[in-house]
Parts: C-alpha cells; sequence; structure tokens
C-alpha cells in the first residue's frame, strides 16, 4: 500500500525557528509570527498488515521562498523523525510547534484570552445573525462569519476584524447553486496592500450534470488578502468533481462491474423482445 493523508494547520513558525532566528533583530522576528498553511501529511507504506507510518510537514513552494529559515528547519526536522514526530502531534493536539524548551511559553501559538473570548462571541453572533437572516429573507441563502485576523508583515502586529458575507441561491430546479461574497473591514483598516472591499470578492458557481448530484461542475474566482505573498491574490478556476459512497474498498470495482453487468442483461433483454 501506499497511501497519504493531509491535515492543513494554519500556526506561526516561531516556535519552531526559534533558534535559527535568534541572532535576528526583534522587527525581522516579527514576520515568523505570522501565521502559515503547514501540511502535516501521514504516510502509509508497505504491507497493509504491517505498514510502515512516517509524518512529513512541508508548506507551499512559494511559501518556502520568503521563509528560508522555516525551509532549513524543516529539512533537518526530515533526518530526525523522532523529533518530526514530536512537532507533528503537536500541530495536531496543540495546533501549534513546540521549542527547545516545551516548558516555555509559547512566542506565537498561543491565543490571549480576548483572542478566545472574541472567538466564542462571534461564533454565537454569526449564528444569530444566520437565524435572522433566513427568517426575514426566503429567496437566497446569506451566511455571516465574523473573524479578527492579526498581520505582521510590516514588522509589527496590526489587528483588524472583518464581516464575510455570502449569499447563495439554488437555480434552474435546484441544478445550479450560484454564491457571492464579500469581506468588509469591521473594526480596523485592514492589512497594508489589500485591495479594498468589493461586492463581488468571490464568486462560485457549481451545476450539478446527473440529478443526484454525483457529477458536478464547478467554475469559482476568489479575491483573498494573502499576508504570505503580502498582496491581494485572484485565483480563478473550474473542476470536475465525481461523488460516490462506499462502505469497502472491494465495492468500488464490485459496483462498477455490477453496473455494466446489469446494462448488459437490459441491453440483452431489449433484443430479445424484439
Amino acid at each position: 500500500m501506499n497511501l497519504n493523508a493531509a491535515y492543513t494547520a494554519l500556526t506561526p513558525s516561531i516556535d519552531l525557528v526559534s533558534n535559527v532566528i535568534s541572532s535576528l533583530p526583534p522587527s525581522d522576528q516579527a514576520k515568523f509570527e505570522q501565521k502559515l498553511p503547514f501540511l502535516v501529511t501521514l504516510k502509509l507504506e508497505g504491507d497493509m498488515l504491517k505498514p510502515t507510518i512516517t509524518f512529513d510537514i512541508s508548506l507551499p513552494t512559494t511559501t518556502l521562498t520568503l521563509y528560508p529559515e522555516v525551509d532549513q528547519r524543516l529539512t533537518e526536522l526530515r533526518t530526525q523523525q523522532s523529533e518530526m514526530n514530536e512537532q507533528v502531534f503537536a500541530l495536531l493536539l496543540l495546533g501549534r510547534f513546540v521549542g527547545e524548551n516545551p516548558f516555555s511559553p509559547s512566542k506565537g501559538g498561543g491565543s490571549t484570552p480576548g483572542d478566545l473570548a472574541f472567538s466564542s462571541a462571534s461564533q454565537i453572533l454569526t449564528s444569530q445573525m444566520d437565524q435572522v437572516a433566513a427568517s426575514l429573507i426566503k429567496q437566497v441563502d446569506i451566511h455571516f462569519n465574523l473573524n479578527n485576523q492579526q498581520d505582521y508583515s510590516t514588522g509589527t502586529e496590526i489587528s483588524y476584524t472583518e464581516l464575510d458575507v455570502t449569499v447563495s441561491k439554488q437555480l434552474m430546479e435546484d441544478r445550479l447553486r450560484v454564491s457571492v461574497g464579500s469581506s468588509f473591514d469591521v473594526v480596523g483598516a485592514g492589512a497594508p496592500n489589500q485591495a479594498p472591499s468589493n461586492l463581488a470578492g468571490d464568486v462560485d458557481a457549481a451545476y450539478k450534470l446527473t440529478k443526484d448530484g454525483r457529477y458536478l461542475l464547478r467554475a469559482y474566482r476568489q479575491n483573498q488578502y494573502q499576508a504570505v505573498v503580502v498582496g491581494q491574490v485572484i485565483e480563478t478556476g473550474v473542476g470536475f468533481i465525481f461523488t460516490f459512497n462506499y462502505d469497502k474498498f472491494s465495492e468500488i470495482w464490485h459496483r462498477a462491474k455490477g453496473d455494466t453487468i446489469e446494462a448488459r442483461k437490459t441491453s440483452n433483454s431489449s433484443t430479445t423482445t424484439k
């Protein structure tokens, strides 16, 4: 077998590279408090009954070029599997890296009591806003999301609060679903190099090629600010999605074979009738 399972952990890298960047001035160390999309990968290889299990932590190539110190530490971890396992479980359980001294306070992965209180309050508020919108507006679905952001691209912390609004509607007898969304600054002026909010920042259209939704065609446009690359990034794309359910791996091939046999029986039956 050769299987990989991936999980994305959005966390700062300062605890991972604390020893490497200790000689840098504080203004240069601040950028490592920026949250990065680390990909935690579980690899299963070898015999299915006795698989070899290994872990890996990686970053997108475009991000690694901006953080060579992080790239260096990740390369070192790949040669020290025990330390790699330690950091993997820290990301999965704690949502952050651990430094050389695990008992020292985290420099970037923790949350202040104010952040935790804001997160809890925002979840309650957005839930209530969704319920109010659903009771007042029947023709479309409206979803709100209030979130607090921190940006360290300038060397100092910039905090601001955004409200994400998404409007969705079903068309063509529920075969086509169109969603339009955007983000609006609520508190603060937003991050530097962030484009002004517009009413159609994100657009997503999904069309069911079959009524059961097994075959789906999707087109999207995302207009988002990414602090890692310091700027507004517009991404467009088209995708084809095939969805099916199964309880065992063997059912993937058996179901396909059964459908073929059933189709042949129907064809032979209709030929005999004629």
